[in-house]
């Protein structure tokens, strides 16, 4: 008998901002004491051991921060009682690691980032656990005996967690025992968490290593527990390939769009690929899901599992805000790794997850104010949200195209110049648009340009830059 689906209803996300924090690394808060051992001094190199204090309280203290940022979805990575500064090797999964605060002081911060317009998303982390997670301890004191091994995939007894551990790990990993969720018991257990969680007014889930679990069964089964307490939740795959079998209805709203980000870094950032190679990357993934799921898609250039932006552009801001606009314009939901808005360094896993930075002195100020520049034009033009995409043109030997975002009510054409030359080029948008277009203004420059039958000559865009034209009413030129 065929389950009934649950209502789902996601349309908030279609002007969403994410924000992802990493929350060991954002920042304490004022009310900490002394920390004593067992933290390391901010801003210190990260290790994979060591923790640096940051707190619920302290995302808490900077909602503001976020704020003037723009962003209006925070997605936290794991916050559940764990032995590690990740905390994807999770022990408890009800409880609120203790180094990071309480329930209240979660509850704290769901209740005033959502008066403040802010939503909240989760890291669950189903897929595998921690040693001291306590149906595995069980089996590690147990062996045989316990109830609970047949919730992990144990080769041999008795288990020995520190040696030759006898049971499979994530990636082989003995800190990180892979959980059963084809065993029922198991499965209701993790449903039991969602639903814990979601009743206490998260507004959505980023469901961690996705396409290792064996099958689609407990993806379809969550999707229908959390739905049914909330349709408006939103449901994030994580993903590095094309996941077609697993972005769809009954399962995913959206995944993370690792596809597009090796595709963005390719071209602007490595510069390995032509103009004409990059739109063709760009058709294809546009193929891989429906449209609405496409809408849906997390468009991010950095997260805790890779090399900080800044750091593979070596430090050429061109080069990473031309990326950045990029991401902005593209069909899907931006997100940003917490201190990429302010040039942050950081190299491999654990580089990567330095302390942020909150000396404004040591900030890159013309990445923060380009990164404020583009939320708020991307919230202040639906058509960047929710528009249809069009390649209009291509001039792969300027290494020069243009996009176009359209709704039924209006458009925006987006100018991508990947080159440090300068260039001059006359652009026929009546095919799109008509001839009765006067005027179009760069939303980046405030800069107009005058049209004529339907023709535009669109005139030192500025190397490695771009354009964010809009009709402008005749009234206003």
């Amino acid at each position: 008998m065929k389950r009934h689906q649950p209502a789902s209803d996601i349309s908030w996300t279609r002007d969403a901002i994410i924000y992802q924090i990493f929350p060991d690394r954002f920042a304490r808060d004022s009310q900490q004491p002394k920390l004593g051992s067992g933290f390391v001094p901010w801003g210190c190199k990260p290790t994979a051991h060591g923790f640096m204090g940051g707190t619920l309280r302290g995302i808490t203290e900077h909602l503001d921060y976020l704020l003037d940022l723009g962003v209006n979805l925070i997605y936290l990575a794991p916050i559940f009682f764990a032995s590690a500064n990740h905390r994807y090797n999770t022990y408890d999964y009800y409880r609120i690691d203790p180094r990071l605060g309480t329930l209240a002081d979660f509850q704290t911060l769901l209740s005033r980032a959502h008066v403040n317009g802010i939503r909240v998303l989760l890291d669950g982390v189903f897929n595998h656990c921690g040693r001291g997670f306590f149906p595995f301890y069980d089996v590690m004191e147990r062996g045989p005996a316990s109830p609970f091994t047949s919730w992990f995939f144990i080769t041999r007894f008795p288990v020995n967690a520190f040696g030759r551990f006898r049971y499979r790990g994530w990636q082989e990993r003995p800190l990180m025992p892979i959980l059963n969720l084809a065993n029922p018991a198991t499965r209701q257990y993790f449903l039991d968490v969602a639903a814990y969680w979601t009743n206490q007014g998260i507004d959505g889930w980023r469901l961690d290593a996705v396409t290792d679990v064996r099958g689609h069964q407990f993806w379809k089964a969550l999707w229908q527990k959390v739905k049914t307490i909330n349709p408006s939740s939103y449901m994030v795959a994580e993903i590095w390939a094309p996941g077609r079998s697993w972005i769809r209805d009954g399962q995913f709203d959206g995944g993370t769009n690792y596809v597009l980000r090796q595709i963005v870094l390719d071209y602007f950032i490595h510069g390995s690929i032509s103009t004409r190679k990059f739109v063709s990357r760009l058709s294809k993934l546009l193929r891989i899901y429906p449209w609405e799921k496409t809408l849906a898609m997390v468009n991010m250039l950095g997260s805790h599992d890779t090399e900080r932006l800044y750091a593979l552009a070596r430090g050429n801001v061109l080069r990473l805000k031309l990326a950045m606009l990029f991401q902005f314009i593209f069909p899907g939901i931006p997100a940003v790794y917490y201190g990429d808005e302010i040039g942050m360094k950081g190299g491999k896993d654990p580089d990567n997850r330095r302390g942020m930075e909150w000396d404004q002195r040591k900030w890159n100020h013309e990445l923060w104010n380009f990164t404020k520049q583009l939320v708020a034009i991307r919230k202040s033009l639906p058509m960047l949200c929710e528009g249809d995409w069009s390649v209009v043109q291509v001039l792969s030997d300027q290494q020069c195209c243009l996009f176009l975002r359209q709704t039924q009510r209006t458009f925006v054409f987006i100018l991508i110049h990947n080159d440090d030359h300068p260039i001059s080029i006359q652009i026929d948008i009546s095919p799109w648009v008509g001839k009765t277009v006067r005027w179009l203004e760069d939303q980046l420059t405030g800069h107009t340009f005058k049209c004529e039958q339907g023709k535009v000559v669109l005139s030192d865009p500025g190397p490695r830059s771009g354009m964010i034209l809009t009709p402008v009413k005749p009234a206003v030129v």
